[in-house]
């Protein structure tokens, strides 16, 4: 489970929603032109929040005419945190239901592939 001081916020997970869909790093403006209702300041405090719990981090600073900017990234993949989120046994019905209901031998075989590779330590 994701410690509450860790856990995601409205507007923390607004930002992630732009950075998880984002190739590339992303500076403040970007991120405002997808959320043009928050200032540039409330999302350099967001940013700075999810900095100080390392889901984003600084990948590249760049000069746009004569102040530099940081780009970010993130930490962590959506999946890694939403998983995070759940306990182990929520997170094993979970699994147990879509291997029943899975059809596609090959999901079935990868998802082996990553059990062994888990038991073999790697």
């Amino acid at each position: 489970m994701i410690d509450k001081k860790k856990k995601l916020t409205k507007r923390d997970q607004d930002i992630m929603e732009i950075l998880w869909r984002c190739e590339k790093p992303i500076a403040v403006f970007e991120i405002q032109k997808e959320i043009p209702e928050l200032s540039k300041n409330s999302i350099q405090q967001i940013l700075k929040r999810l900095l100080d719990k390392d889901y984003v981090y600084v990948a590249n600073i760049s000069q746009n005419k004569k102040a530099l900017m940081r780009e970010y990234l993130p930490s962590i993949t959506k999946e890694q945190y939403f998983s995070l989120s759940l306990d182990t046994k929520t997170f094993l019905q979970l699994s147990a239901s879509f291997i029943e209901r899975c059809d596609d031998m090959e999901v079935i075989e990868q998802l082996q592939k990553e059990i062994d590779k888990k038991r073999n330590g790697r």
